[in-house]
């Protein structure tokens, strides 16, 4: 097996073995587990659960990685189905830099227009409606409060338009992109799942047999294999441990 959740049983043994008779190993890291950050506001958005968000990595060179789906804050960090699913992106980051910047999508994919003309729609039904009353029909109340204060706005019950520009327009930058700082993570002492392992190349995909010692099937997160959540991890192990087992035998 991997080194995730060592209180099962899993140390990484297949590694060091697999290594001896001349298998090449990848790097190992922690995989699909919740994610620290830098930035602790979100402690005081714990209650809430923010659905359909998009993460992206804020490095130019890995500005294509990024995920989709549920999210929820903790009290030191993130965690929920999008964070599991990018944790495996996040972890061989950290281990080259001691922080990795992140931008969250809180709204569903909207942009600035988006955002304006439906604060403008919403004005036009209501001209006393509050700066934070408009922030809060595309976010929970906890976040709508937390962005304002990092937008400077500190009379939530003032209207958009007697705000000063400058806070309105980060409000609504911030609405489209919410920025974090992800600066850790418990280990494998909470990781699901392991990322790297024993090179693909060398194991025959149809029999799981090591193409350098004949006789030695591999199966599981011993090898450089892993999905996202659903249950794909569940299904490569015990797919590949039946194929294993049953041509062994």
């Amino acid at each position: 097996g991997g080194m995730g959740y060592p209180v099962l049983g899993a140390e990484g043994d297949g590694y060091p073995l697999a290594k001896s008779v001349g298998h090449k190993v990848t790097d190992i890291h922690p995989a699909m587990m919740p994610l620290k950050t830098k930035e602790l506001w979100g402690a005081n958005c714990r209650a809430d659960t923010i659905a359909k968000v998009e993460i992206r990595v804020d490095i130019k060179k890995y500005k294509k990685l990024h995920a989709k789906g549920d999210l929820i804050f903790t009290k030191n960090g993130i965690r929920g189905p999008v964070v599991l699913d990018f944790s495996r992106e996040i972890t061989p980051l950290l281990a080259k830099f001691d922080e990795v910047p992140i931008l969250m999508s809180l709204t569903k994919g909207m942009n600035e227009e988006d955002i304006r003309e439906h604060f403008k729609k919403l004005q036009k039904e209501n001209p006393h409606i509050s700066t934070l009353e408009l922030v809060k029909t595309l976010l929970p109340e906890s976040v709508s409060i937390e962005l304002c204060k990092l937008a400077n706005i500190k009379e939530n019950n003032l209207t958009l338009k007697k705000l000063s520009g400058i806070s309105r327009d980060k409000l609504i930058k911030l609405l489209v992109w919410t920025p974090l700082t992800i600066n850790g993570h418990d280990g494998f002492k909470l990781a699901m799942i392991t990322r790297g392992g024993v090179s693909l190349k060398e194991i025959d995909p149809n029999t799981m047999q090591s193409k350098k010692m004949k006789g030695l099937y591999f199966c599981g997160e011993v090898m450089n294999l892993d999905g996202p959540c659903g249950g794909y991890n569940l299904q490569w192990s015990f797919a590949s441990g039946f194929l294993a087992g049953k041509l062994l035998i």
